[in-house]
């Protein structure tokens, strides 16, 4: 299982402190040149199309400069196809549409939409993320709905499965995920009363802080390698 971290900037203490593996925003990726510089550094990086920030209003994303975007990438990032919250039709035919324009995209299925559409993805792609923990809300919804998806995938193993947002290691030990994101690693810092410059400061100075997102940092490094460990015991394998 590979864990990508996700949360938008402190790449240089993520870098610092082990973590390898990156997952950006297609917007914040845009609005960036620092962090782009940044992202050579990583072993390897997951494109989130950005549809939550589409959705909350905060970010407008046009698909054929996304496309335009995505061909001069390297070869070797995992790219998102642009969809749409709530929309699963409208997400099929983004993802479709990229593809026929020969970019190489994994589809979001969102938990609690018709399975129909999961399964046409699985027949279609050998790479999909599932999507929509958060609008779910509840733990047990999640549960459910991710049961529900992987009595479909199972019938398409060893197809790769990557799980936005799944943070529990009961969910990660639970269900054999390929990947998976998750931005547990910055609660330490996302609860603070402070603002990015304010922490950026106390990190510098403050040994007792730092201490606390490398403490973070590595205990999620820590978690990945025993669902590794677990789902490989298992007799769990995927597709190179």
């Amino acid at each position: 299982m590979k864990l990508y971290f996700a949360g938008d900037g402190w790449s240089r203490y993520l870098l610092e402190f082990g973590g390898r593996n990156k997952l950006i925003s297609y917007p914040y990726y845009l609005e960036s040149k620092i962090l782009r510089e940044e992202l050579e550094l990583y072993d390897s990086i997951f494109m989130d199309s950005g549809a939550f920030s589409v959705y909350t209003g905060k970010k407008k994303v046009d698909i054929d400069q996304m496309i335009d975007d995505y061909k001069k990438m390297p070869k070797n990032w995992v790219l998102a196809g642009l969809d749409v919250i709530g929309n699963a039709e409208q997400t099929k035919k983004n993802c479709d549409y990229m593809t026929s324009k020969d970019v190489t995209i994994i589809p979001t299925y969102h938990l609690g939409h018709p399975l129909s559409y999961l399964e046409y993805y699985c027949q279609n792609y050998d790479y999909i993320a599932l999507g929509g923990v958060i609008t779910l809300k509840s733990y047990t919804k999640i549960y459910k709905a991710l049961s529900m998806a992987f009595s479909v995938i199972k019938n398409y193993w060893p197809i790769k499965i990557h799980g936005f947002a799944i943070t529990s290691k009961r969910l990660m030990f639970d269900f054999p995920f390929y990947s998976i994101d998750s931005t547990s690693w910055l609660t330490v810092v996302r609860f603070g009363n402070y603002n990015s410059s304010e922490i950026n400061k106390m990190y510098s100075l403050k040994r007792n802080h730092r201490k606390l997102l490398k403490d973070s940092v590595e205990n999620m490094l820590k978690l990945e390698k025993q669902a590794t460990k677990l789902w490989s015991e298992r007799g769990i394998t995927w597709q190179k």
